[in-house]
């Protein structure tokens, strides 16, 4: 038998339903589908983000192969049968729906799916030895392949904790639900917040003309696209991070400038003129003392061993 169960099983996770953990959150306002085709004139799509009375489009790239991708979202509407096959004439009614005049003739359609904006966020993340990652506590309007990187995100958090609670240092655990929820909780608003900019009516291009506006502000720029890369993810709600400073300007983090016994099965050192403490999954562990930041993260230090 195992010691812990993970549920990664996606948005109607058996798992989840089983450990009786709640899924609240958003019903669908849209219909959205996004597919790989094959078009007889590979010049006429434009690329990128088309705005028009049923919706947006995207013409993201083309394949190698041949097969360009396509993305539409048709706002107004839902997806009578979420489960239904999106089949060819469904997929191109939409296109020509957004493109009208422009649409480019299909060839063949590769394959084809059907998504939407419902949000949901599960009440916990751990019911006690059962924890959910991915999917299976968060879903959201994928733009930006932020679910992904969320749910990748989520099982680097709780692996490396996994690996220390099977060797008797449990109470790590309890940090992945206050480090990992509150972050899908800013993805879920951050994909509704481009769901509505992303409106066809003159009210929502008032305000994506402000929008544009404040792009042009290098700052403004950088904070919107470090929220949806990913990257601007900080732990400071998790009960053990350390407070923000300087790391100074060399290429490495120092680790240690001393070696210390009794940890050197769960931490790898590096010599230096300064200590940081460097959890497994990149983040900055503690700003307490290395030996409670270790004792923290990574359990008593081990007896010495006999010579």
């Amino acid at each position: 038998t195992a010691s812990y169960a993970v549920g990664c099983d996606g948005g109607r996770s058996a798992v989840r339903k089983l450990a009786g953990i709640g899924f609240p959150g958003t019903e669908p306002t849209l219909a959205a589908y996004v597919g790989d085709v094959v078009i007889a004139d590979p010049a006429t799509p434009p690329t990128g983000w088309l705005r028009s009375a049923a919706g947006l489009s995207l013409w993201p790239f083309t394949w190698p192969d041949g097969r360009t991708r396509l993305l539409t979202v048709d706002y107004g509407r839902v997806h009578e049968d979420r489960d239904a096959p999106v089949t060819d004439a469904e997929f191109e009614a939409s296109i020509r729906a957004h493109l009208g005049e422009r649409a480019p003739e299909i060839t063949e359609v590769h394959w084809a799916s059907r998504f939407s904006d419902a949000a949901r966020l599960a009440d916990r993340y751990r019911s006690g030895r059962v924890f959910l990652a991915g999917d299976a506590a968060h879903v959201h309007m994928p733009f930006g392949g932020q679910g992904m990187n969320t749910g990748i995100q989520d099982a680097a958090n709780l692996g490396w904790k996994l690996a220390l609670a099977v060797r008797g240092h449990n109470d790590v655990l309890d940090t992945y639900e206050a480090e990992r929820r509150p972050v899908a909780a800013a993805v879920l608003e951050n994909t509704l917040q481009q769901v509505v900019l992303g409106r066809p009516d003159q009210d929502t291009t008032r305000l994506r003309e402000l929008f544009t506006q404040l792009m042009t502000v290098p700052e403004a720029n950088r904070l919107l696209a470090e929220e949806v890369a990913g990257v601007s993810i900080q732990y400071g709600g998790s009960p053990f991070h350390a407070e923000p400073a300087d790391l100074g300007d060399g290429r490495g983090l120092l680790i240690s400038s001393t070696r210390r016994p009794g940890w050197e099965d769960r931490v790898t050192y590096r010599a230096g003129d300064a200590e940081v403490l460097v959890r497994p999954d990149g983040y900055l562990a503690s700003g307490d003392s290395l030996e409670e930041s270790l004792t923290t993260w990574f359990g008593s230090p081990s007896a010495p061993r006999e010579p």
